[in-house]
């Protein structure tokens, strides 16, 4: 009998350090082997760290306050090679999460094919880094040159499941390999199998790196800018820093590519080479401030966007930041906003079916007809720019034509997604309004494109916001070969940076402002949030706080979330020094094991807006 430790490749316990958990087994198994462990009712995938003869722990196992479990382990379990448990063991040091849940990410569930043969070949060369900016068309050719001179396999991840198909189809005559496209078991693992040649060509998710191997010449991170690589659900990892991990483990040539510059990827990164560009589409500025000053109303389809579309004899994307019919709601006799009694979120107004109001935080719904919390009227008015108010209003101008939701809402599978595309793709003059869910299918394409609101994200306090509405329209102008841009504020620096090309002055700007804010890139930003506002977590964030000084390391409290109650913090960002993290990260730890299991803790959090 041996002693198995294994840890369990999804996070089981809220808390955020790591639990081992130990059963028996008849058969001693490998390092990295991937075993199904039962947790109280389920059954979870591990991963092996130790088996020792149980012999060896007579004693410890007579005095321990629980009985391990009998397991079996099958002879031919896929083990998991140890240069990606070392990949992701820096990862979650580093970003104060479970060793287990980070390899979750790089594992899919439907696939663990049995154990293969262990390759006999030594890697493929030495790690270095490449990092390109170029537009899908230039990423598309650069990535066919890359597979031209490949001594071995090229793995080409993607930020969302929707690219590797459509990447697929651009790379036909390399017969790519797909190992995430939604497919199915069978399928996969006969995918699996043809990815372990010498010249196997793999694109998928980062979800199937855990079945890379020793033969890969080439990892590229394809549209490496982009805001989904980072995980809004646990563990929250930026999925980047995991890949390049595991790239310098495999000592492989790692591709940066992205639509643009980007101050959220590693200032390390070798000065970057800027790909020959395709014809970019025309940008039209259209000064709504300007349309609203001589109609004498507030108006949210300028007659330019109306008449383009009346012309147009082709398709139309619409693009709308935010969701819902009104995304903000105000008591029209005293101005107050009305929040979320569970989060103190703004509410949003929604039309879908019936009339309702929906925290777009906490996904809460209440009934609309609700009175003011502060003066008690019932004047309730909705404010905004959602994506079904201006479906409701091209509906109404246009009639005849085939109009397509594409947001949240309306896409809420991935069958939906796939079918709303082809109805486009096949549709006479059809006109797709949608929101950032557009961006993650690259197969939308128009021939007009246009942001018609944006500028409720220039009122948002976060650091990344001139980054993300940058980042915005780069992407919706590869959709079209003309955009229109419509704003209330066209003389703002993001504009004016855009229409004249100088991408360059602009980045330049945003890293001096935020290393003279003290901002990442130039610290690191831990945000702690309590299950719910008391004054107990106020202590904890004080006494961390305390700790760290104690221990040598400089932690300041920079931004305090408040609560509808003042006297209540919800949520605290604490900043460290950019080099403090690393060199104190043994430090650390123990210190942030200190917090109550229930809290959830984020390094440089990107805010869902």
């Amino acid at each position: 009998m041996y002693i198995i430790t294994a840890l369990p490749l999804k996070v089981i316990y809220p808390a955020h350090t790591e639990v081992p958990l130990t059963y028996f087994s008849r058969t001693r198994p490998e390092f990295g082997a991937i075993i199904h462990i039962p947790i109280r009712k389920k059954i979870v995938r591990g991963i092996v760290v130790s088996a020792r003869p149980a012999t060896s722990a007579k004693l410890s196992l007579k005095t321990a306050s629980f009985i391990p479990k009998k397991i079996d382990v099958a002879d031919d379990a896929f083990v998991l090679p140890a240069s990606l448990f070392a990949a992701a063991t820096n990862t979650a040091r580093y970003y104060l999460q479970q060793r287990g849940a980070v390899l979750g990410t790089i594992l899919l569930a439907s696939l663990l094919p049995p154990r293969t043969q262990k390759a006999n070949e030594v890697p493929a060369g030495t790690y270095r880094e490449i990092f390109s900016v170029g537009n899908a068309d230039a990423r598309v050719r650069a990535y066919q040159d890359v597979l031209a001179r490949a001594t071995g396999s090229v793995w080409i991840l993607c930020p969302t499941t929707a690219r590797p198909k459509y990447l697929a189809l651009s790379l036909a005559s390399a017969r790519p390999i797909l190992i995430h496209s939604g497919k199915g078991k069978k399928q996969l693992r006969a995918d699996y199998q043809t990815s372990l040649e010498s010249r196997a060509v793999v694109i998928a998710t980062a979800s199937a790196l855990g079945y890379i191997t020793n033969r890969v010449s080439d990892i590229i991170i394809e549209d490496a800018a982009n805001m989904h690589w980072v995980r809004t659900e646990r563990p929250h990892i930026d999925t980047r820093i995991l890949i390049r991990h595991v790239a310098r483990a495999q000592q492989c040539i790692l591709h940066w590519n992205a639509a643009h510059s980007s101050l959220a990827l590693p200032t390390d990164l070798p000065p970057k080479k800027v790909l020959t560009f395709s014809d970019t589409a025309t940008v039209h500025m259209v000064d709504m401030k300007k349309e609203t000053k001589e109609k004498k109303r507030w108006t949210i389809l300028s007659d330019a966007l109306t008449d383009t579309l009346a012309r147009l004899e082709g398709s139309a994307i619409l693009y709308v930041s935010r969701k819902g019919y009104a995304p903000t709601l105000m008591c029209g006799d005293c101005g107050t906003v009305v929040r979320c009694a569970s989060c103190a979120h703004v509410m949003a107004l929604k039309i879908s079916g019936e009339r309702f109001l929906s925290c777009p935080h906490c996904k809460t719904t209440q009934h609309p007809e609700i009175r003011c919390a502060q003066c008690d009227s019932w004047n309730i008015i909705g404010y905004g720019v959602g994506v079904e108010r201006v479906y409701e209003m091209l509906n109404a101008l246009f009639p005849e034509r085939p109009l397509i939701r594409f947001d949240r809402d309306a896409i809420t599978s991935a069958r939906k997604a796939v079918h709303a595309v082809q109805e486009f793709q096949s549709a006479t003059r059809p006109i797709l309004i949608g929101t950032d869910l557009i961006n993650e299918h690259p197969s939308l394409h128009a021939q007009f494109a246009c942001v018609v609101h944006v500028d409720n994200m220039f009122t948002y306090a976060d650091y990344m916001v001139p980054e993300r509405i940058w980042s915005t329209i780069t992407n919706i102008r590869e959709r079209s070969t003309q955009l229109m841009i419509q704003t209330h504020i066209p003389d703002d620096r993001i504009w004016q940076h855009f229409i004249g090309g100088t991408e360059d002055i602009f980045f330049s700007d945003e890293r001096r402002g935020r290393e003279i804010a003290s901002l990442p890139p130039f610290t690191n930003l831990l945000r702690v949030t309590p299950p719910m506002p008391s004054e107990r977590a106020h202590r904890i964030v004080s006494r961390f706080i305390e700790i760290c000084t104690q221990q040598g390391v400089p932690a300041v409290i920079t931004d305090t979330h408040l609560a509808p109650d003042e006297k209540r913090r919800a949520v605290w960002d604490i900043q460290f020094p950019a080099d403090a993290w690393e060199k104190h990260a043994d430090a650390i730890a123990p210190i942030v094991d200190k917090f109550p299991p229930d809290w959830t803790l984020v390094m440089n959090p990107q805010r869902d807006l």
